[in-house]
């Protein structure tokens, strides 16, 4: 696959993660796609369980990803 001395030239692999300080958050595991679902859900075009089918996640990573978008509904009360 690799021509000869190609990895010796570009170094052993690394990890995608660079940063023993980077943190997964619904921001970071899902970006535009979350916030499309986010914005789906606020417009009532998807409900909870249709969009954790959707994004292949339970309920409550769907509530904590809504809430990362969104904001907590209960604040707005």
């Amino acid at each position: 696959m690799w021509a000869p001395g190609t990895r010796c030239a570009i170094g052993p692999r690394r990890s995608r993660r660079t940063s023993s300080a980077f943190e997964e958050t619904p921001f970071t595991r899902h970006g535009r796609l979350g916030l499309s679902a986010a914005r789906a859900y606020d417009r009532e075009l998807l409900s909870e369980g249709q969009l954790a089918e959707l994004l292949v996640l339970d309920r409550v990573e769907v509530r904590e990803l809504l809430d990362a978008y969104l904001g907590d509904v209960d604040e707005e009360l």
